[in-house]
């Protein structure tokens, strides 16, 4: 990375001292102060800024708890009945090759030493940093200006579907082109002669390419995969150097191949667990034609920020990142400069095809054919649609710099006036999902869309227009994510205090607890507490489910991954437990507390309702969510 210049100075500077702030004050976008995780609704926690939204639930009901579970106990809290989320939550909870790969989950780790508060904050900010550092010099590797490098990091950052998906995305995203240019570095060091430093940086740069392997492996495929395969035709393109690319390639692929294999390796019964689970394991899906707002509708989403519901339930599934900029790179494919190296012309195909490949499986039915491809097959077209945009913009600013000068003006009003009108095709359909969308909002939103592409095509080289692109775009976000300082009273309060204190009691004696408020188990997997409650993110363990279905009768109930485990203490005494799904991503567990006792080691329970079982003695109150849960010792049977 050159830093002799003042602007690349500041681009590496700023970053870090916005990381550096962030950490310090322990901020985050976390919706983790909403209501139902505090003691007492009605009481804002700490300093909170926005607020906080309830759609988002996998981010603040099961991501947040399992990662605070992991700076209270060292490795996440994972109950009897499934496997570990080390894979998914890519959180290392001790493996060798694993704790290599998710080398920042390390950070939640260290919570016996350091500030809660800070470590989550760093934890959850180092990927927007990664973006911030890495994205620009990358893709003015594959011939973009420097305000267009910017414009990739705003289209990226500020897309409506990595503010309505708690900034999902962007995870992914940051360490797929910190892997690609680390690699680039790499290269450029084996080109030079200088080995150590060439081979360091070509195994840091598969480690990151690695982690597009775990995780929601869909947006790898769709956001990750392409920047990293864009970044192979950039090293082997370059027929001075291919011979340093090749090595730089080969390094890489080994300790991704390395590391992947050997965290799979670590993980192998969640990872076997998880891909036999009939959701979402063996789901398999197809290219679909969905609708034209979830494939261009994403420049009018500011809507969402409005009070009026939408017909659909979940927001964040309407969201979407900026397809439109694929066309915008298409009006001006065919009049890029003549001069352009092979490098920079390679680079932009591939991201070209990874968007119109991703485009098509949204756009177009594949038929029988589509649920047979490998890897593909994994991602629902709603998803392709949703992040396909990541992709296409990135894909805009490396084209709109290489433009030819003297035909910016004109081609500039024709890729306008065409986004402007797909866009306002987009945006008018919208109103599917908002019936109150009026048409001012569409032709406004067309109009500011088509004069900012002219705008941008016009003057690549000026940042002037990228900083309107920026406000506008920040305008159309800014109140999606809350900022909340500190962790709320999932760690800071009275109730969190008594869930320590249970959690020292239930490590010496070897046993677990079992709530049958999934808001009160969030609150024990938060501060470190042995549960049988809590989460199944991978999937199930069958002999410990066998004891609860010896016949597996509930099978297909229980036999699922990213879902809440509950239990209800409603099965009569003597009588067997049964299994419910009350919603897809809910596995509730009706059961007799005096069995939990027997067959998993259950010595207290909590409940919101008072219960009469005879092997349970009330010992204790929580006051959580508004609600006053009851804490009773369960007696082992004789």
């Amino acid at each position: 990375m050159t830093t002799g210049g003042l602007a690349d100075r500041l681009e590496v500077g700023l970053p870090l001292l916005g990381y550096l702030v962030v950490t310090l004050t322990g901020a985050t976008t976390s919706s983790l102060g909403i209501g139902v995780l505090r003691t007492d609704p009605s009481q804002r926690p700490g300093v909170t800024l926005g607020v906080a939204r309830s759609i988002r639930s996998d981010e603040w009901f099961t991501q947040a708890p399992i990662e605070l579970g992991v700076l209270s106990h060292g490795s996440p809290v994972v109950s009897p009945l499934t496997h570990g989320p080390d894979l998914i939550n890519q959180i290392p909870s001790g493996g060798f090759f694993e704790t290599l790969l998710f080398s920042e989950g390390n950070l939640l780790r260290l919570g016996a030493w350091l500030p809660d508060s800070m470590l989550f904050a760093a934890y959850r900010a180092l990927p927007l940093l990664l973006v911030l550092l890495a994205l620009p010099p990358l893709l003015r590797r594959f011939g973009a200006t420097r305000p267009m490098s910017w414009l990739g990091v705003l289209l990226s950052v500020l897309a409506p579907a990595t503010l309505w998906w708690s900034y999902g995305p962007i995870r992914v995203l940051g360490f797929a082109v910190t892997g690609s240019y680390l690699l680039v570095l790499a290269r450029d060091r084996l080109a030079r002669g200088s080995r150590l430093p060439g081979v360091v940086l070509a195994v840091l740069g598969g480690v990151g390419i690695g982690r597009l392997g775990a995780g929601y492996v869909p947006w790898g495929l769709t956001v990750g995969v392409p920047v990293a395969a864009a970044t192979t035709a950039y090293l082997l393109a370059d027929r001075r150097a291919w011979r340093s690319g090749l090595a730089t390639l080969g390094l890489g692929a080994v300790t991704t191949l390395v590391l992947m294999g050997g965290a799979f390796w670590e993980n192998r019964s969640a990872l076997t667990s998880g891909l036999a689970t009939v959701y979402p394991g063996m789901r398999r899906a197809g290219g679909a034609a969905l609708s034209p707002y979830e494939l261009f509708g994403a420049p009018g989403l500011s809507v969402m920020q409005l009070p009026n519901d939408p017909i659909l339930s979940n927001k964040s599934e309407i969201s979407s990142a900026f397809l439109v900029a694929g066309l915008w790179a298409l009006v001006l494919w065919f009049h890029r400069r003549r001069d352009l190296s092979s490098t920079e012309r390679w680079a932009p195909r591939v991201l070209a095809f990874s968007t119109v490949l991703w485009a098509a499986w949204a756009m177009v039915d594949w038929g029988w054919l589509g649920p047979e491809i490998p890897l593909m097959s994994l991602v629902l077209p709603t998803r392709s649609a949703q992040t396909v945009g990541f992709v296409a913009a990135l894909l805009a600013c490396v084209v709109v710099s290489q433009t030819a000068l003297e035909r910016r003006t004109r081609i500039g009003l024709v890729a306008g006036v065409a986004c402007a009108l797909v866009t306002a095709y987009g945006v008018h359909d919208l109103g599917r999902a908002f019936p109150h969308l009026s048409t001012t909002t569409v032709v406004v939103t067309a109009v500011v869309t088509g004069a900012l592409v002219a705008a941008v095509t016009r003057w690549p080289d000026r940042s002037l227009p990228v900083v309107l692109i920026g406000l506008v775009l920040a305008a159309g976000g800014f109140a999606v994510n809350p900022v909340i300082l500190g962790l709320g009273d999932l760690r800071d309060s009275a109730s969190a205090h008594t869930a320590r204190q249970l959690g020292r009691d239930l490590r010496a004696e070897h046993t677990l607890v079992a709530a049958d408020s999934q808001s009160v188990s969030a609150l024990l997997v938060a501060n470190g507490v042995p549960s049988l409650t809590g989460y199944q993110v991978s999937g199930p363990v069958l002999s410990a489910w066998h004891k609860l279905d010896p016949s597996e009768r509930y099978e297909k109930k229980w036999n699922r991954g990213v879902s809440y485990l509950q239990v209800r203490f409603d099965a009569p005494p003597g009588e067997s437990a049964w299994v419910t799904n009350p919603n897809n991503d809910i596995i509730r567990v009706h059961a007799d507390p005096c069995a939990l006792s027997a067959d998993f080691g259950v010595s207290r329970v909590i409940s919101e309702h008072r219960l009469r079982q005879s092997c349970l003695t009330e010992v204790g109150i929580l006051r959580w969510s508004g609600k006053l849960h009851r804490i009773y010792e369960v007696r082992p049977p004789t």
